[in-house]
């Protein structure tokens, strides 16, 4: 099985491809989605959602993992990371991922 693991993020979004393989799982690629800071949240969350859609395009994983907001002390990052995970969250739904 092929999974893509992301960490969401509005400036930084870490991911992760791995498939399951005995004993141990392999890790066949990662990296990190970046946007500015400068631009304005609708761009930078069409930015992610186009680099989810091309990661998805690329590896064709059988099923995405994305990291829950658990924790925030900043609520203006907490809707920022939220924003980000639903653009991503929609990727995976269009491509039919679980």
């Amino acid at each position: 099985m092929r999974i893509l693991g992301i960490d969401p993020g509005i400036a930084r979004v870490g991911w992760a491809v791995i498939e399951t393989h005995a004993p141990e799982p392999l890790t066949i690629s990662f990296g990190c989605i970046t946007t500015e800071k400068e631009e304005k949240p609708e761009i930078r969350l069409l930015q992610i959602h186009a680099a989810i859609q091309l990661l998805v395009t690329k590896f064709h994983p059988d099923c995405m993992s994305v990291e829950e907001l658990f924790f925030a002390t900043n609520a203006k990052t907490a809707i920022g990371v939220g924003q980000s995970r639903g653009v991503i969250l929609l990727a995976a739904a269009m491509a039919k991922i679980p």
